[in-house]
């Protein structure tokens, strides 16, 4: 395997008072869960195959900023993919030194 893009995400647009728990956790398992557990899958996998390999996490700008009065997936959920994506890189690329030598 060469890449993979996280690019999957639903869609919960409630008001802040009006997100249900179970809305919460969807969206949650799908954008962070499903962006965490695929990009573990594909990088033992680039493990075996001895390095190389790119991940791609995609996210919207409506992430950081927002929609008026709505809590939805672009924005918690969104905006932690950013230091996940930083600090699971960072792991990566620390994991393979120690491994390469």
């Amino acid at each position: 395997m060469d890449i993979l893009v996280n690019n999957a995400g639903i869609l919960r647009d409630k008001s802040f008072v009006n997100m249900d728990e179970v809305a919460w956790d969807e969206v949650v398992a799908v954008h962070l869960k499903g962006t965490f557990l695929c990009s573990q899958a594909f990088a033992r996998r680039v493990r075996m195959q001895g390095g190389g390999g790119r991940i791609v996490n995609t996210t919207s700008v409506s992430g950081m900023f927002g929609n008026f009065g709505l809590l939805n997936d672009w924005q918690p959920i969104l905006s932690a993919l950013l230091p996940l994506s930083v600090f699971s890189a960072a792991a990566l690329i620390a994991l393979w030194r120690v491994e390469s030598r």
